[in-house]
């Protein structure tokens, strides 16, 4: 498993035995969240878990594993951002 992950918005990617797809990714406050701070934010969706809403510096936990959101893009022009994953070692 690799300790970066890029996934396209819109695009599903494979962690471990887990899939894992972003999506509506846009400056807001995060959703289900009220009072907290705008900013860039994705939707990832982990396996069939319900999404969740995570901006740049958040741990989620996939298959297992520890994951820092360590970028998201926002592309304007092409419609679709990605996010970068980074793993945290243990």
């Amino acid at each position: 498993m690799s300790d970066r992950i890029e996934i396209p918005e819109t695009a599903q990617v494979r962690v471990g035995s887990t899939w894992v797809s972003a999506a509506n990714i846009w400056e807001r406050e995060p959703v289900g969240r009220p009072g907290a701070p705008s900013g860039l934010s994705v939707q990832l969706a982990i396996g069939d878990e319900p999404s969740v809403d995570v901006q740049q510096g958040e741990v989620v936990s996939i298959d297992g594993a520890r994951w820092r959101v360590g970028a998201l893009v926002e592309d304007p022009v092409q419609r679709r951002g990605a996010v970068i994953l980074e793993r945290i070692q243990a």
